[in-house]
């Protein structure tokens, strides 16, 4: 847990400092944040360190769709949304806030936008989202 909070502030500051990267380190920075955060089991993680997650990728998200599309930032956005879905189904699942709220959490992080940006992904898109859900969201994660 250590390891993710040091993580988390580290994401923290390199996001407050964004206007100083350019966009492909920033892109890069975000995925490898992102990646340390979820590790490998993200329903472990506590309410806390997911509600820094999801205060970290709403800054993000938006800053990303600055960012021109080129191959590279298309393939990172994906990776980011995927992210984005994880934390926001382990919120739902470990209770981090209400129900009620939850919905209009998704909407913040996943914005109308960004929905439609996935379906101009390639048809490896839903194989690779299968495959990452199914890794993470195995039944002996759900203990």
């Amino acid at each position: 847990m250590l390891l993710l909070r040091a993580a988390l502030l580290l994401g923290a500051a390199l996001l407050s400092r964004v206007a100083l990267l350019s966009g492909a380190a920033l892109l890069s920075r975000v995925a490898l944040l992102l990646g340390a955060a979820l590790l490998s089991r993200v329903t472990l993680l506590s309410r806390t360190a997911l509600l820094s997650c999801a205060v970290l990728l709403s800054r993000a998200v938006p800053l990303l769709r600055a960012v021109p599309l080129s191959r590279a930032a298309m393939l990172s956005r994906a990776v980011l949304l995927l992210h984005a879905v994880l934390l926001s189904r382990a919120a739902l699942l470990l209770r981090a806030v209400p129900f009620s709220r939850a919905v209009p959490l998704l909407r913040a992080v996943l914005p109308l936008r960004a929905v439609l940006f996935l379906r101009t992904v390639r048809l490896w898109w839903p194989l690779a989202a299968v495959a990452t859900l199914r890794s993470v969201w195995s039944p002996t994660h759900l203990h």
